[in-house]
């Protein structure tokens, strides 16, 4: 056996590179393949004095059988760099598979306990096939508490305005005779935790909003799906739910809304006319209405000419030359053509609260539904829920 006062230059680097997480052999493994007589921990401290020395400059490299060590080092470090990536990711996949299953199970139990209304006979008004509407859902921040001069907010006033919107939809989708209805999910559905401000006007927690909030767009949906022949339902993210705070640690598809359509396709798994659509396309949505390429996005990576860049990117992604974009995100309802691209920005459910009047943005909170017929959109309603 070998003590630490005759040990070989193999050993010093075996240790050095133990010692700064370029190995994978424990201490014990180390005393092991060198016969040392000392314990693990005892290497573990010298460990520390060589990569001391080492950083000191002291530890030479440049002995003739080591000349090509520092090559070595960077090779290995560049290998350990990108397994260490590579591991991150798949503890996110496993995360998002993980909290998917347990979403699918949650929605299970509650179709046993709570199934949602199908249509109870075939007798009832069909729409013509012939005009189509698209209903935006942006901006609920749902959970959210807020009290100004402008109005109150909370969930059960939220509840109200969802209420709200049902029936005024319903009541535009039989007035215009509706035969498909498009639900384009914008983002920012609940309040989330980014800011100490959400964290403290907020009176639910974050995964509590999210299944409060999926739970709240399934029962929208099934009732609107009782007037009109089909529902197709479009879904991508904002900036409220991401799922770090700090906006320079965050990568923006981390996104607790991304699991908002797993519930809604648990939901409604036996509802023959209503159909979740797959996933955006690097945060865009894609879709035709009556022959019209439309756009979907939150809004919040776009600039001052977000139409003509997402005017390129959705002819990038899809091949094809976009005709409407919506877009949510403002908290402002407007209209604005752009060149031959009508822009549609929808407004929010929750109106003014603390953030929005410091910055002085003040409006009413609303929702938007366009009508479809064959020359394109026929009407834009801004469903205006403030009374409620």
């Amino acid at each position: 056996m070998r003590n630490l006062e005759n040990i070989s230059r193999e050993i010093v680097y075996d240790v050095y590179e133990k010692s700064v997480g370029l190995s994978e052999m424990e201490w014990a493994d180390i005393c092991e393949k060198y016969h040392l007589q000392c314990h693990p921990d005892s290497l573990r401290k010298a460990g520390v004095g060589i990569r001391m020395a080492a950083e000191a400059g002291v530890l030479d490299f440049s002995t003739p059988e080591m000349k090509d060590y520092d090559k070595v080092y960077q090779e290995k470090q560049k290998f350990y760099d990108q397994r260490r990536l590579y591991n991150k990711g798949l503890r996110e996949d496993a995360r998002a598979d993980y909290l998917a299953e347990e979403l699918t199970k949650a929605a299970n139990r509650l179709t046993e306990l709570k199934p949602l209304p199908h249509r109870v006979c075939e007798d009832w008004f069909k729409p013509e096939e012939e005009t189509e509407a698209v209903l935006i859902l942006s901006d609920w921040h749902y959970g959210m508490k807020a009290s100004t001069v402008f109005g109150s907010y909370d969930t059960e006033i939220a509840d109200r305005r969802i209420a709200h919107l049902r029936d005024e939809v319903i009541q535009k989708l039989q007035a215009n005779r509706v035969g498909k209805l498009h639900v384009i999910i914008l983002g920012d559905l609940i309040s989330g935790c980014i800011h100490s401000s959400n964290r403290i006007l907020s009176s639910e927690l974050t995964v509590e909003q999210l299944m409060h909030v999926s739970e709240r767009i399934a029962e929208l949906i099934v009732n609107l799906s009782l007037f009109t022949n089909e529902v197709d339902i479009y879904s991508t993210f904002g900036n409220h739910a991401r799922s770090v705070a700090s906006y320079s640690d965050m990568v923006h598809e981390d996104n607790w809304e991304r699991l908002i359509p797993f519930w809604l396709k648990e939901r409604f798994r036996d509802h023959e006319t209503i159909h979740v659509m797959d996933g955006a396309v690097h945060e865009l949505i894609g879709f035709k209405v009556k022959g019209f390429n439309i756009c979907g996005v939150h809004g919040d990576l776009e600039s001052k000419d977000g139409a003509l860049t997402l005017a390129m990117l959705y002819k990038r992604n899809f091949g094809e030359d976009m005709d409407v974009l919506l877009s949510g995100h403002l908290h402002e309802h407007k209209t604005n053509p752009v060149l031959n691209i009508e822009c549609v920005q929808s407004g929010c459910l929750c109106g003014v609260d603390e953030y929005a009047k410091n910055k002085r943005l003040f409006n009413r909170p609303s929702q938007t539904l366009l009508i479809f017929d064959d020359d394109g959109i026929d009407s834009i309603n801004n469903i205006m829920l403030d009374k409620c």
